[in-house]
């Protein structure tokens, strides 16, 4: 059977923040303002389709700095309260665009990680209990202090044709970076696949856990 559950959220809360204001009594004490994306004229030409992106157009919803820690400690102690073991803590890259007004990019970050850090401790101990998603910005990682797994390339796709050969690429060069510092997470994959065995021995020797993904 099952024996050990975890739960994803993003750094910010979910992938547009937490909203500001609203209806319920948690959002409110969390003071969220709706911040916009700063981007660089460069990362905006490698990647055009930022300028439509969804928090470019409506925002992000952050808490104010002196709630960062509220948010984590109500969203963990609920997990745990409910026998979640672990978190996967995705969107992390995010917090590098939101500088502004917070002391600038790697502040920002650091405020957020190790709050974030801090509350998976208090909450799920020390173990193998987080694994960081979207990470790979060097704010990020230098930020880590108690957390030691990080995603190190974009998701299986089993359904995307020949795309698994690149992702298996792109994953191995990321570990040789990010397993300085990180131990790297391949993402899971399906056993009945026709590149199954591919998954699996490159799993075995690059370093991570092999994680699988098979229907019941």
């Amino acid at each position: 059977g099952v024996q050990c559950v975890y739960c994803w959220h993003t750094i910010t809360g979910y992938w547009a923040g937490v909203q500001a204001g609203g209806p319920y009594a948690c959002t409110k004490a969390l003071q969220s303002t709706v911040k916009a994306p700063v981007f660089s004229p460069k990362m905006m030409g490698v990647e055009p389709s930022l300028a439509w992106h969804p928090i470019t157009l409506n925002g992000l919803g952050l808490p104010s700095v002196h709630r960062i820690g509220s948010m984590y400690d109500s969203m963990h102690s609920y997990l745990k309260a409910s026998q979640v073991d672990g978190v996967k803590v995705d969107g992390q890259a995010m917090l590098t665009l939101m500088g502004a007004g917070l002391g600038g990019r790697s502040a920002a970050t650091r405020l957020f990680v190790q709050a974030m850090e801090q509350s998976v401790v208090k909450h799920f101990g020390t173990g193998a209990n987080c694994i960081n998603g979207m990470c790979h910005p060097t704010e990020c990682l230098y930020s880590y202090r108690y957390t030691s797994v990080g995603r190190a390339a974009d998701d299986y796709k089993p359904g995307a044709g020949g795309a698994y050969s690149k992702q298996l690429t792109s994953v191995a060069f990321n570990s040789l970076f990010v397993g300085e510092i990180l131990q790297p997470d391949w993402d899971m994959f399906q056993t009945y696949r026709h590149d199954a065995l591919l998954q699996g021995a490159a799993r075995a020797v690059g370093g991570c856990a092999v994680c699988v993904s098979d229907e019941p």
